[in-house]
């Protein structure tokens, strides 16, 4: 049951995601043609700033899906209905504080933005996007309850067709008016018409949530939690600060047009980031539900996640460096892209940012908040301070270098002491060893896919680009086998394939 939940989640977590982003693309050209990369710039500098309000979450919601996950499995239902009656009132006084901090913060917006030459107001700009981050936040208590259920797939189909139904109208809007007001106001709209369906479902699902007898939440849960919510709000505060603060720095040191530039590219790399995402988080309530049943295959599944995620890595790095700068320019124009040094860089971070996915899971499932609590922050504190320093000498490449030394301190620190030596009782080696054999291939493959590709070319930039991805699949494919053959993982993963393809498919990851 858990592998089938596991793999349904997976599967229309890809499907709904490669829908997204389809349609994303083609809006983002429209927004593009018609408004222009000053007001991308505006869109994703104003959208970050934002969303650093959220750090006023604290965590809160990856300390209730691990309180969650037990109840859930035992069929507990006044537990339940206690920690939803609780995630209910805590979320909303969170909304309550984001909506006074954001307006306070309103009086800073043009220091941050500058004076832009636009037809519309920054601050009531500023306005719509505060009230979308503040509206996400009521009636989303609910979804907690499928995601701990193992049924996240559910969240997935009710949110494509809520991203299809957004940017279509959008797009209408742009091509019919050209109003950024109202296309930013459709977004609000669309916004609690997603939440709404998402609470009846949930409610018509687990009626028993409904009920008006709630009991208090016991005070063990609620310490915990609390504890939980300490140790997160570092990682909360550290989150917000490494993924939302490249722009404030392109915007400060660089211009607004820099960050339009960047933001095309970023939305590639957050499309990517997005799609492994949703794909750990439909394993993590999975193995969220293994280990409250037992941890004895802990390492062993860790392992085979591991190294599913990294072939899906390899392919997704070589793919995104090799077809990037062709894809930009047939999407958008040449006069949008960025330079090679930049793409290198950018390559780098997005392989390090998904091989983050395997021991994340992990750590969210079995509830490590508060032991790694003082990491987020270092990592925070190294990507603002070197993303400062470098881009005064390398300039654009220079503040994604800031974000690789941070992203590289968790890798070789923080997850092999509080994650690796804790869950799985053995040494670090094992972990560093697996690290750099992996990173070490993937230098490999990515470079030899890049030699092969340059006297890869046609007169048809699609044609182009197709060719190019046909080379790339079947080199980084040779050489993963090759690589990887007489690892148990590889021989795990052949052995489940050929199986499925005899008696109609059962891949057991967590079995």
């Amino acid at each position: 049951m858990r592998t089938r939940a596991a793999k349904k989640n997976i599967l229309i977590a890809l499907l709904s995601n490669a829908l997204i982003i389809t349609i994303g693309l083609f809006a983002q050209r429209i927004f593009v043609n018609t408004l222009g990369v000053k007001y991308l710039g505006i869109n994703g500098l104003i959208s970050n700033l934002v969303a650093m309000l959220g750090i006023a979450e604290l965590g809160l919601g990856s300390a209730i899906y691990y309180q969650l996950y037990k109840p859930m499995h035992n069929n507990d239902h006044e537990k339940v209905k206690s920690l939803v009656g609780f995630y209910k009132k805590t979320y909303r006084l969170v909304a309550l504080v984001i909506g006074i901090i954001g307006i306070i913060s309103s009086a800073f917006v043009y220091r941050y933005v500058g004076s832009q030459n636009i037809n519309e107001n920054i601050v009531l700009i500023y306005y719509l996007f505060l009230l979308d981050a503040i509206l996400s936040y009521y009636l989303i208590y609910k979804r907690s309850l499928l995601y701990a259920d193992q049924k996240q797939y559910l969240i997935d189909i009710i949110h494509v067709i809520y991203m299809i139904a957004l940017n279509l109208c959008q797009i209408a809007i742009l091509i019919l008016t050209n109003n950024f007001y109202l296309y930013l106001g459709i977004k609000i709209v669309m916004r609690i018409v997603e939440n709404l369906i998402l609470s009846l479902l949930t409610a018509k699902k687990y009626p028993y949530i409904t009920e008006k007898n709630v009991k208090k939440l016991d005070l063990v849960t609620r310490n915990n939690i609390v504890k939980s919510i300490k140790g997160l709000s570092f990682h909360k505060f550290a989150s917000y600060a490494v993924l939302n603060t490249d722009n404030i720095v392109i915007a400060f040191f660089l211009g607004i047009s820099a960050v339009g530039l960047y933001s095309n590219y970023y939305l590639v790399i957050a499309a990517l980031v997005l799609v492994f995402g949703q794909t750990a988080n439909a394993v993590t309530s999975s193995v969220g539900n293994m280990m409250v049943q037992s941890s004895k295959r802990a390492l062993i599944v860790y392992q085979r996640i591991n190294f599913a995620v990294y072939c899906l890595s390899v392919f997704v790095t070589s793919l995104f460096f090799i077809l990037m700068q062709g894809f930009v320019a047939l999407w958008l124009g040449k006069q949008f892209l960025l330079s090679e040094v930049v793409l290198v860089v950018l390559t780098i971070n997005l392989y390090l940012t998904l091989m983050r996915a395997p021991i994340m899971s992990f750590k969210d499932a079995t509830g490590i908040f508060h032991e790694d609590r003082y990491m987020p922050v270092i990592e925070a504190f190294i990507n603002l301070i070197f993303s400062i320093i470098f881009v005064k000498f390398f300039g654009l490449s220079g503040v994604f270098l800031g974000t690789m030394l941070s992203i590289l301190f968790l890798h070789l620190y923080s997850y092999p002491k509080y994650v690796y030596k804790v869950l799985f009782k053995k040494r670090s080696m094992k972990y560093y060893q697996t690290f750099f054999t992996q990173l070490l291939a993937t230098a490999l493959i990515v470079s030899i896919n890049y030699i092969l590709s340059i006297n890869i070319n046609s007169k048809y930039a699609l044609l182009t680009l197709l060719l190019k991805s046909i080379s790339c699949i079947t080199v980084t494919g040779l050489i993963l086998t090759a690589t990887f053959y007489k690892s148990s993982e590889f021989k795990y993963f052949r052995q489940s394939i050929l199986h499925g393809l005899r008696s109609s498919g059962k891949l057991k990851i967590t079995k």
